[in-house]
């Protein structure tokens, strides 16, 4: 097997030896704090389990996440909350 070079996670920032020349992130169980509640939670550092949410609950109560849907409603049609328009 061929050594790799050390390589920055994507997600992290930290440095990592990956398996393969084609690894972008380093894999490891992280911990983090939820930005809603301050609960900690673990997540792994890898694209597809990366969390900056400890729960959907927190997703949906978090400022960005409601300002993103009232986006997108008003883009949509037209009012800032989906009961104020008629026919959904």
């Amino acid at each position: 097997m061929t050594e790799h070079n050390q390589k920055e996670c994507l997600l992290c920032g930290e440095m990592f030896t990956p398996r393969s020349s084609r690894g972008v992130y380093c894999n490891k169980n992280k911990t983090s704090e939820c930005p809603v509640c301050g609960i900690r939670f673990e997540y792994k550092c890898c694209r597809a389990a990366y969390k900056k949410y400890c729960s959907n609950k927190c997703v949906g109560l978090s400022p960005e996440t409601r300002e993103k849907v009232k986006q997108t409603t008003l883009d949509r049609y037209g009012v800032e909350k989906p009961y104020a328009f008629g026919q959904v």
